[in-house]
């Protein structure tokens, strides 16, 4: 997985075409039972969690090799970890709806034959 993040990050700043790193968006599909499948894998013992800060006097001890982006790793406590996983999941949040005004057929139309207008209708 290291050398698949610093091959990325490395692409990423030379390349200007996003299907170069993400690949044919034809080829993704929404799939909702998939994506449930893979919310329910994410816990707090797997997560990544990132605390950012603009106050420039704060001294962390690594730099990003590619970026020289500074940082600095740390566990997160047991006891946020346990309450983080004991949660119970907002009703408040869902799936939204599939969006039905998303086009699916994509097929081009034949010419209408010469010498036909188009019909006409409003009238001045």
């Amino acid at each position: 997985a290291d050398k698949f993040v610093k091959k990325t990050a490395r692409t990423m700043l030379v390349t200007t075409d996003m299907e170069d790193l993400l690949g044919n968006p034809k080829n993704f599909a929404y799939n909702a039972t998939l994506l449930a499948e893979v919310l329910e894998q994410i816990n707090p013992r797997n997560m990544l969690l990132y605390v950012l800060t603009q106050k420039p006097n704060i001294s962390v001890p690594l730099t990003e090799p590619i970026y020289g982006v500074k940082y600095q790793n740390e566990p997160i406590p047991t006891e946020l970890l346990e309450a983080w996983a004991s949660a119970k999941p907002s009703s408040q949040m869902a799936f939204p709806p599939a969006n039905q005004y998303i086009p699916t057929n994509f097929t081009v139309l034949p010419l209408q034959p010469s010498g036909t207008s188009p019909v006409e209708l409003l009238s001045g």
